[in-house]
């Protein structure tokens, strides 16, 4: 926006001019009776139009008051964002911070699952090799059961065959052998 001030200076005072309501240029009345326009129309841009529809555009999102009031707000809300800026700033290092913990701690729990699932495979194999030497050693139980078995039914036969042997000696009576000589 260029303002000639030659210009300005040259066109006699109105009482009846003031500023635009919008842009901020000197509007000069186009009647001398009435009331005074609050807009200007100069150059193809109207001030008016544009007016009503930063309001309406104002209404839309919420925000009463005007341009000035848009601006004050915007302020304030610079303000309060420079006010949290500095915490939030803190939250999110020790977000961070705790991400990379939590990420270790994963990487120690899935070392420690690890090792526990080799513990576990390896206590699986050492109860497998314990079973079959139990069944092994029951095996030869069994069999040393069985030659003893056997060994107490010979034992038992030879005993009654010497029993029966003496039972048949005596009698038979005295031999030549037997007794005296």
């Amino acid at each position: 926006m260029v303002i000639d001030l030659a210009a300005r200076d040259e066109t006699p005072v109105d009482r009846r001019s003031r500023p635009c309501a919008y842009c901020g240029e000197t509007v000069h009345p186009r009647k001398p009776t009435g009331r005074p326009p609050r807009y200007c129309w100069t150059d193809g841009k109207d001030c008016q139009a544009r007016a009503k529809a930063d309001r309406s555009a104002a209404r839309a999102a919420g925000v009463t008051g005007g341009l000035a009031a848009v601006r004050e707000a915007a302020a304030h809300l610079g303000e309060q964002l420079d006010d949290v800026w500095e915490p939030l700033q803190d939250l999110v290092d020790t977000v961070g911070e705790s991400r990379a913990q939590l990420a270790a701690l994963r990487e120690q729990l899935i070392a420690r699952a690890e090792e526990a699932e080799a513990a576990a495979e390896t206590a699986v194999r050492d109860r497998q090799q314990a079973l079959e030497a139990a069944e092994q050693a029951e095996r030869a139980r069994d069999e040393a059961l069985r030659q003893a078995g056997e060994a107490r039914t010979e034992r038992t036969a030879a005993l009654r065959a010497r029993d029966e042997a003496e039972a048949a000696g005596r009698r038979a009576g005295p031999g030549p052998h037997a007794g005296g000589t």
